[in-house]
């Protein structure tokens, strides 16, 4: 079955998009706060190094748990520890000297630019590759003699056949939630980190693996897939507001600090 050539020009609009999307974040966000580059570095490795974890247990988990549910929730969970305990050690060691708002917000672009490339980008330039070979013949001989690996492939590539633009197109659309939701989240710890308030790092603990659990929405098939990318936005616009609160409270809370150690010093 060959794929129609203007999904491939599709799916090579989004792989573009999703570089241009982290990198317009990380613009608007250095414009408007000034925040240092080495933020977004960081979180950039942080997730990459929570990626490979990711990678690692989830493969372990799988292989002793055969409920789908059971592995969801687990996912769910093992991520919003990980990667939020990530979060703060990065704002404790590696940024323990960054106090303003800005940093936290570069650092989620970070964060939440590094999953668009590992997950996104490099998705949409595998589904390309294997597009391109099927439509010229390549995978035939491999599918003829590899019959397990041969059907994988066959349903795969009539996937990606039969997308439809909009299907195809979803994924940046998920990929700006999550970003919100990254940025959203390390504003959140790192003001557990600033205030020495460690409730508010649970609390980001459990908005992201509540976040993340709401797959389960599709894997149930509770809803189509489109009011689920609806849903997963409105959760992280609501997480925005949540940490837009956290960090006017957090400003007020330093520039209160900062006001009397002066008169301290002063007196």
């Amino acid at each position: 079955m060959a794929v129609p050539f203007t999904n491939i020009i599709i799916m090579a609009a989004v792989a573009l998009a999703s570089i241009a999307l982290p990198s317009i974040a990380c613009l608007v966000v250095r414009t408007i706060t000034k925040a240092r580059f080495v933020s977004l570095f960081v979180g950039m490795a942080v997730f990459f190094v929570c990626f490979i974890i990711a990678v690692a247990t989830q493969a372990l988990f799988s292989f002793f748990i055969g409920s789908q549910v059971a592995l969801v929730i687990i996912g769910a969970t093992r991520a919003g520890v990980i990667e939020e305990l990530g979060r703060f050690l990065a704002f404790k060691v590696f940024l323990r000297r960054k106090k303003a708002v800005g940093d936290a917000l570069m650092y989620g672009v970070g964060h939440g630019g590094m999953e668009v490339v590992l997950t996104l980008t490099l998705g949409m330039v595998s589904n390309i590759i294997l597009a391109l070979a099927a439509n010229a013949g390549i995978l035939d001989s491999l599918i003829a003699s590899m019959p397990e690996e041969g059907s994988v492939l066959r349903q795969a590539i009539s996937t990606l056949a039969n997308a439809s633009p909009l299907l195809l197109s979803l994924g940046l659309f998920e990929r700006v939630s999550a970003i919100i939701l990254h940025i959203a989240l390390s504003v959140v710890v790192f003001c557990a980190a600033r205030q020495r308030k460690p409730q508010y790092l649970l609390l980001a603990i459990l908005l992201h693996t509540l976040a993340n659990s709401s797959i389960l929405l599709l894997v149930e098939g509770w809803v189509e897939i489109e009011l689920f990318e609806l849903i997963f936005f409105v959760v992280a616009a609501a997480y925005a507001l949540i940490a837009w609160k956290f960090a006017r409270n957090y400003i007020k809370h330093r520039d209160s600090t900062d006001k009397n150690t002066s008169k301290v010093s002063g007196g």
